[in-house]
């Protein structure tokens, strides 16, 4: 089975938000920003296999600032340094 730790390789960077919603929820839903390390063609089937390993407390989705340039500027509004960089600890 596959790890996050082996889909890591792929990416690049990430930001990671919990967002707020104005009503009470019970699961909290975050969204995961990530760009690729490597082809742009690669990115979708890239981000299905993250989506299936990853484990978080609630909802989350996950996009690339290909697909979704107006969501990526506000993740990077709200976080404006990424919570993982390739080959950073």
């Amino acid at each position: 089975m596959a790890t996050a730790d082996s889909h890591a390789a792929l990416i690049e960077q990430a930001w990671v938000v919990r967002k707020c919603f104005d009503m009470t929820e019970e699961t909290p839903h975050f969204a995961i920003l990530v760009t690729w390390h490597g082809s742009v063609a690669s990115e979708s089937a890239g981000w299905k296999r993250l989506t299936e390993v990853l484990d978080l407390p609630g909802s989350f989705t996950v996009f690339t600032d290909t697909h979704d340039k107006q969501q990526a500027r506000r993740v990077r509004q709200w976080c404006p340094q990424p919570v993982y960089r390739r080959g950073r600890s």
